[in-house]
């Protein structure tokens, strides 16, 4: 089985049209926090480590110095305010990088595993529930790389057309307005569905999957509150 941190060690810096980020963690910490996750990792005995940074032009070269024991896969990818599917579009933009026929366990860079209790991998998906139509995309095990692109692809394609969708009076609306020669397709980069629910609608329809109890993982979370420790 092989690791993948996904990570994005220098987020774009305040706001702007298309992404309007809101950073809280600063880029020490998040080098700090992704070197804790690799220890443990280790500790678990996952060696062949790949760190996906989508910090794109905010890229520093000495990083990849620093995480020399690790494959370390700097991406420019696209950055949503919807920070799920900037997530995604990392993961599909660096699969080739990783090996095709190996068990992936995909863990954020903010957190810890303390356990790997799976042995066989006879499911495309293993992951937990969060809600009741959400799954954690903190942490997972997908079967191999191929399972792992077709399922990114799909969820990519599920979000993007969320909002083409009519749901209701407003979405109605808003797509009579964008339909109209010179409106501004504000859609495009906000995308409102979360990578959560996007991820168990795909996987509850295409994919063989097992859900787990416990993914033995434990980091930081960041919302209006400030930070917040969290294990699951």
């Amino acid at each position: 089985m092989i690791a993948l941190i996904t990570s994005t060690l220098f987020p774009p810096q305040g706001n702007s049209p298309n992404t309007n980020y809101r950073n809280k963690l600063s880029s020490d910490q998040r080098i700090e926090q992704t070197f804790l996750t690799i220890d443990s990792l280790k500790k678990v005995g996952i060696n062949e480590i790949y760190l996906f940074d989508n910090s794109g032009v905010n890229y520093i070269s000495k990083i990849q110095t620093l995480f020399s024991d690790v494959n370390y896969i700097p991406i420019n990818s696209i950055q949503f305010e919807n920070k799920g599917l900037s997530e995604i579009f990392m993961i599909k933009q660096g699969l080739d990088y990783i090996p095709a026929e190996k068990p992936i366990l995909k863990i954020s860079g903010r957190y810890r595993i303390s356990k790997l209790e799976l042995k066989e991998i006879e499911k495309d998906f293993y992951c937990k529930k969060d809600g009741e139509e959400n799954i954690s995309t903190r942490s997972y095990i997908v079967r191999n790389r191929e399972v792992y692109d077709q399922f990114v692809t799909k969820v990519i394609g599920y979000m993007l057309n969320y909002n083409s969708r009519i749901r209701g009076p407003r979405s109605f609306m808003r797509i009579i307005k964008n339909s109209l020669p010179h409106s501004n397709i504000s859609h495009l980069y906000h995308v409102e569905l979360m990578l959560e629910n996007a991820a168990w609608q795909v996987l509850s329809k295409t994919f063989s999957f097992e859900l787990l109890n416990n993914l033995n993982i434990e980091g930081t979370i960041c919302n209006n509150d400030g930070l917040k420790i969290i294990s699951e």
